[in-house]
This record gives structure tokens, C-alpha cells and sequence, in this order.
């Protein structure tokens, strides 16, 4: 199961509980640590991607660089753990909460 999964599944046993979460915390895992990560497959797809555009990997200064594209893409793609924590709605609030100063790596 990805992190997304589980996120979803998270989700939506606080959505089960309509609002009367005890505010326990519940820990996420990233992809990495679940074991969906194939870095094998992404320096492969990363070696044929460079050779599609005509890169010669036998260069010495290129050997490498499938590996070092693996590596930095499941780095930047891989969320960091978090822990999220949800608190009872005894109010009944239903507006936008806002949260500011998050992290965002945009890759288009």
C-alpha cells in the first residue's frame, strides 16, 4: 500500500468518526519506508530517457548520472513522515482552515 493509500484510508476513518476524534495523532509512512520504491526500474527508465535524447552513457561523466537521476527524484518526490492530528468539532465548524509556511516543490 503507497502513502496515498494510506492517507485515504486515515482519512477516512476520521471521517468515520464524524467530527468525535480523540485527537490521537496517526503516523503516515512515506512510499520509501512502505517499500514501493523501485530505484532499480527508475535508473533504467532514467538510462533510456537520457539515451532517447542522444546522451552517450558510456562517457565517463555520464556513467552515472541514471543513478544520480533516481536517486534525486525519488528524494524530491518522497514526503517526509508526518504525524496529523485531528481534534473533536464540538462546535460544528465546516469552513476552510487555512495553514500557512508549508513546503511546496513544484515539478511541472
Amino acid at each position: 500500500m503507497n502513502s496515498v493509500d494510506q492517507l485515504g484510508e486515515a482519512l477516512a476513518d476520521v471521517a468515520e468518526l464524524d467530527g468525535q476524534a480523540p485527537g490521537l495523532p496517526t503516523r503516515v509512512l512515506s512510499p520509501h519506508q512502505a517499500g514501493e520504491m523501485d530505484l532499480a526500474a527508475a535508473e533504467h527508465a532514467a538510462g533510456e530517457f537520457l539515451r532517447a535524447l542522444g546522451m552517450d552513457l558510456g562517457a565517463v561523466h555520464l556513467q552515472r548520472t541514471p543513478a544520480r537521476m533516481a536517486q534525486a527524484w525519488a528524494q524530491m518526490l518522497t514526503p517526509r513522515d508526518f504525524t496529523f492530528t485531528t481534534f473533536p468539532n464540538e462546535e460544528h465548524y465546516d469552513q476552510l482552515v487555512v495553514l500557512r509556511d508549508i513546503p511546496v516543490r513544484p515539478v511541472c
